[in-house]
């Protein structure tokens, strides 16, 4: 994805693509000696119910796209993958909050992302790294801030530097 291309440039690393296998990935985060990976809690289960050891290059795995069960998180920790429970937004170049350890998964904003939730419950962000604008089909741009926020479909609270993502406001599909 841009998001994955965007990070690994930024951090003078290289992506390793591969279809999802649990047992060849973790043979191959051992081989190309893999540092940091993101992976979504389906990835996670499957890594969990194989059996599959990470191997000790791998320092975080951001988990992300989807409610992340604290027994999963601490079930893959205990097969020594570093999990992280993640939120994030291609809006918002990917990542906004990131959980300090498996215990609770607490998400915690990044330190340049601001976060409110709106009076319908919509969280809505504020970042130098939000989006200039959506291309539409014709070609145009259209710049979705309200205000410098972007006011997501995803319903949600903030306390101070605490987020909490409890579910979307609509269906829709990315």
């Amino acid at each position: 994805s841009t998001e994955v291309d965007a990070r690994a440039h930024l951090a003078r690393g290289r992506v390793v693509q591969m279809e999802w296998d649990a047992a060849r990935f973790a043979e191959r985060c051992a081989s190309e000696r893999v540092t940091l990976t993101s992976l979504v809690p389906a990835q996670v289960f499957d890594l969990v119910r194989g059996g599959h050891a990470a191997p000790a290059s791998v320092r975080a795995v951001l988990v992300g796209g989807g409610a992340f069960d604290v027994q999963l998180a601490q079930a893959a920790a205990g097969l020594g993958w570093p999990v992280y429970g993640s939120y994030g937004a291609s809006e918002c170049a990917s990542t906004i909050a990131v959980a300090d350890g498996v215990a609770s998964l607490e998400l915690r904003l990044l330190l340049h992302v601001s976060a409110r939730a709106e009076s319908d419950g919509r969280l809505a962000f504020r970042s130098p790294s939000l989006l200039t604008a959506y291309v539409l089909p014709d070609g145009t741009l259209a710049d979705p801030k309200i205000g410098g926020w972007f006011i997501s479909e995803d319903l949600g609270s903030v306390e101070g530097d605490s987020l909490e993502v409890i579910g979307r406001g609509r269906d829709f599909v990315k």
